[in-house]
């Protein structure tokens, strides 16, 4: 699911983009999975990050949530 992700950011190199694409030409229930993808990702492109005041997060949860997206990044 990840590779599904990654093109739909453009994230893969262009030799998987182009087998992906050429994947979903031939299969039909793939191509549903990665429209219905787009049909989520689309409208959150456009809205702006939440705007939430740092004091609403304690210090120690901002760093669980930093080392997690640290975390996150690295296995990505």
């Amino acid at each position: 699911m990840r590779e599904w992700y990654a093109r739909l950011d453009q994230e893969l190199p262009w030799t998987q983009r182009l087998l992906m694409r050429m994947h979903l030409m031939m299969c039909k229930s793939c191509a549903v999975m990665a429209q219905h993808l787009r049909a989520l990702r689309d409208p959150l492109l456009g809205m702006p990050d939440p705007e939430l005041p740092e004091e609403s997060l304690s210090e120690s949860a901002r760093e669980r949530l930093q080392a997690a997206l640290r975390q996150a990044a690295s296995e990505s």
